[in-house]
């Protein structure tokens, strides 16, 4: 599971505030990790900059979620506006373990920040999403919901943590189409005899096991072009944890018109229903490691739906009627 973290960017419209460790040569924002007591990334973001530095924030404003990709990890950083009354008193007396700054905003391009960061924090001052991935030459286009009808041949991924219901969702969803095709990924995966690497944590070399989720995924994504091209729904199920990984799908579905439906019940929901499985079937903490890190991955492309108490076939039933807010991408036409 990828480690999640929360960024506080606070300005005084002159000046930009920085924080690092003692001896660390880079500056980043203030801010800290997402821990398990915490319900949500903005309460994990408050109790962080009570803790350091003693000042309760307004209503957080989120700005984009980026990504750092460590030797074994990738590292999610949720970056929100926030106004801290008293921060200036509170700076000026210490924060403990770290040592903060005021950086002029005028200088800002100057100053050794940290990778993930330097990039986006222009987009990220301006109040806009950081740059998304360089896709030139790739021949989608995101369009408003409202312009686009859901045509056959249409791609639909359903993601959502394990214990959600994606694959019986997903069948559902084709049952209902004339012509449909059921992509599961995690079959994909395991179409791998010899030298599978399981995506859970600490059962395989977690990079081994993130090139073969890449690999299942351009599998899936080549399935869902072959479907669609010969006019039939392609549906497939697969668990998205970071914003790049739909980038991978739309760069590989090119041409295609692209829907994608996060199922996100409760976590008391996700809990009853993981509760309710063979005990051999069941996912426990991972579930809800994946929920929280679905919850915090800051996608705000495609339907979101929290699907606490529905049944498949109602699931089934407001996808079809929001079909059209779920689209992320339309086919391009030479």
């Amino acid at each position: 599971m990828p480690t999640i973290t929360v960024s506080a960017l606070i300005t005084d419209g002159e000046r930009l505030l920085l924080a690092r460790r003692p001896g660390e040569p880079h500056w980043a924002l203030p801010g800290g990790l997402l821990l398990p007591a915490d319900e949500t990334v903005e309460e994990a973001l408050a109790r962080e900059l009570r803790e350091r530095l003693g000042v309760e924030v307004g209503e957080p404003l989120f700005l984009d979620t980026l990504y750092e990709r460590r030797a074994q990890e990738v590292v999610v950083h949720n970056v929100f506006a926030v106004a801290a009354p008293g921060i200036e008193q509170a700076v000026a007396q210490g924060g403990g373990e770290l040592e903060y700054a005021w950086a002029p905003l005028a200088e800002i391009e100057r100053l050794p920040l940290v990778p993930w960061l330097a990039p986006a924090l222009p987009a990220l001052l301006q109040g806009e999403p950081a740059p998304a991935p360089d896709l030139t030459g790739v021949p989608f286009a995101v369009v408003p919901p409202v312009e686009a009808g859901v045509e056959p041949g249409t791609v639909v991924i359903v993601t959502g943590p394990a214990g959600a219901g994606k694959t019986t969702v997903a069948r559902e969803l084709c049952r209902r189409f004339e012509r449909a095709a059921h992509i599961a990924v995690d079959m994909l995966r395991h179409m791998v005899v010899s030298g599978y690497a399981s995506p859970l944590p600490g059962q395989a070399d977690a990079e081994e096991a993130r090139r073969q989720g890449e690999l299942a995924r351009r599998n899936a994504a080549a399935l869902a072009r072959n479907f669609a091209g010969a006019g039939f729904h392609a549906v497939i199920d697969d668990v998205l944890e970071r914003r790049e990984e739909l980038d991978e799908y739309l760069a590989a579905l090119a041409g295609c018109t692209v829907a994608c439906v996060t199922l996100l019940p409760t976590v008391e929901a996700l809990h009853a229903r993981d509760a309710g499985r063979p005990p051999e079937q069941r996912m426990g903490d991972r579930a809800l490691a994946l929920h929280r890190t679905i919850a915090a991955n800051g996608e705000t492309r495609g339907l979101r739906l929290d699907t606490s108490g529905w049944t498949p076939e109602q699931t089934v039933d407001v996808i079809l009627e929001r079909l059209p807010e779920a689209l992320v991408a339309v086919g391009w036409q030479a």
